[in-house]
């Protein structure tokens, strides 16, 4: 989320980002609304988030202690665009084999570093 900076309204922008990003209400309704892994430990935990057993998996991987995003990557950020490509597929069933698909991106990913370096 960002605040487009000729806004006339930055204030209201500003408050609007805040209780989309911290509110634990509101960042479930989003994450239900969308079908996505919310973006707060305490909307993880809700017992208000709708889960299935495919969605479980992302789940358990935001609130993996090792789990994170590094703050940057030598080839900027190709491989949050390779991890999002792997999830459309495997969300649309294209992707059968999780481990596997997980597999094959992770080794992608440290390919696209290596040649970036």
């Amino acid at each position: 989320m960002g605040i487009a900076p000729r806004s006339e309204k930055q204030n209201a922008a500003w408050e609007l980002v805040k209780y989309m990003t911290t509110d634990t209400e509101a960042v479930v309704s989003f994450a239900n609304a969308i079908r996505n892994v919310p973006s707060t430990f305490a909307a993880l935990k809700s017992p208000d988030l709708k889960t299935d057993p495919a969605f479980e998996t992302f789940l358990d991987i935001a609130q993996h202690p090792e789990s994170n995003t590094p703050p940057a990557s030598v080839n900027g950020s190709t491989y949050q665009t390779t991890l999002q490509d792997f999830g459309f597929q495997y969300e649309s069933g294209k992707v059968k084999d999780l481990e596997a698909g997980l597999a094959r991106t992770a080794r992608q990913i440290d390919t696209d570093i290596e040649q970036a370096k």
